[in-house]
């Protein structure tokens, strides 16, 4: 929002962007264009242009653009050293171009220069920071300084992505095949050299077993003295005992069987043969008695 104080002194312009792409693009003209505008509405402020404040093709994402060997970093060291007054203006079409790093390394930046008496004049859109606006000054800064930050670092993650593998864009190209020579320049091959077998050894042949015969047993008859080999030097003397004479046996014969007596039917029953001993005394009665 613009500011409700009016402004007035010198002016200086800090001018950034990353690449060199942008610098065939709308960037450069776009930020002249937003500060020469500015210019115009407030007549009371001078621009300065002893001191160019120009950083094209450098990023703000790792603070390389604060060293001494670029435009932020020489005017930071000028505003320390004093040859920059109090109530000077600096102005930036956004917050992003004085810094994209982390939020606490960009409002460190954006603190230093508040403290020393500088005004920073953000044109799109237009904010006014200044030392003493108190925690709604900090919360604008802090929110601009943090939308840089998350855009650029989506950046770089998307760019690293897309670009391809250092490992197939530094394989060497195959190189093409020879091409065959014609067949009358070049003379038919000879014939390869006929390969020799080694030698093969016949297998030595097994030692010839000796074939062995069986002893046969001399018959001695019984009774008869069988001479022994030597044991321990003496001599020993077997005898054969006799053998008995066979035993006749008798023929063996099958039982007699006893003739079966015949049976009187029974009244039913079984019939069987009563012991005398079961036989009622009226049947062993004797008569007279």
């Amino acid at each position: 929002m613009p500011s409700e104080v009016e402004l007035a002194g010198t002016a200086y312009s800090y001018i950034r962007f990353s690449s060199a792409e942008q610098e065939r693009g709308h960037s450069l003209r776009r930020q002249k264009m937003l500060r020469d505008d500015w210019l115009k509405r407030h007549p009371q402020v001078s621009l300065d242009t002893n001191l160019s404040l120009q950083d094209l093709g450098v990023s703000a994402f790792r603070g390389r653009h604060r060293g001494d060997k670029h435009a932020l970093g020489q005017f930071l060291d000028a505003v320390r050293r004093g040859r920059v007054e109090r109530g000077s203006i600096l102005l930036l079409e956004n917050l992003d171009r004085l810094s994209r790093e982390e939020e606490e390394e960009a409002l460190e930046v954006l603190l230093g220069l508040l403290r020393s008496g500088v005004v920073v004049v953000q044109l799109e859109p237009e904010t006014v920071f200044r030392k003493g606006d108190g925690m709604i000054g900090l919360f604008r800064a802090i929110m601009e300084l943090s939308r840089g930050h998350r855009e650029s670092k989506l950046k770089a993650v998307r760019v690293a992505k897309a670009s391809p593998p250092a490992a197939k864009a530094a394989a060497p190209a195959p190189s093409p095949a020879p091409a065959p020579a014609p067949p009358f320049a070049t003379s038919p091959p000879a014939p390869p050299p006929p390969v020799e077998a080694p030698p093969v050894e016949a297998p030595a042949a097994a030692p010839a077993q000796q074939a062995w015969t069986p002893l046969e047993a001399p018959a001695w008859k019984p009774g008869e003295t069988v001479p022994a080999e030597p044991l321990g030097g003496g001599v020993a003397v077997v005898q054969t005992p006799p053998t008995a004479p066979p035993v006749p046996r008798a023929p063996i014969s099958a039982p007699a069987r006893k003739p079966s007596v015949a049976r009187p039917p029974s009244r039913g029953g079984p019939s069987f043969e009563r012991p005398p001993w079961l036989v009622p005394a009226a049947a062993t009665k004797r008569p007279g008695r």
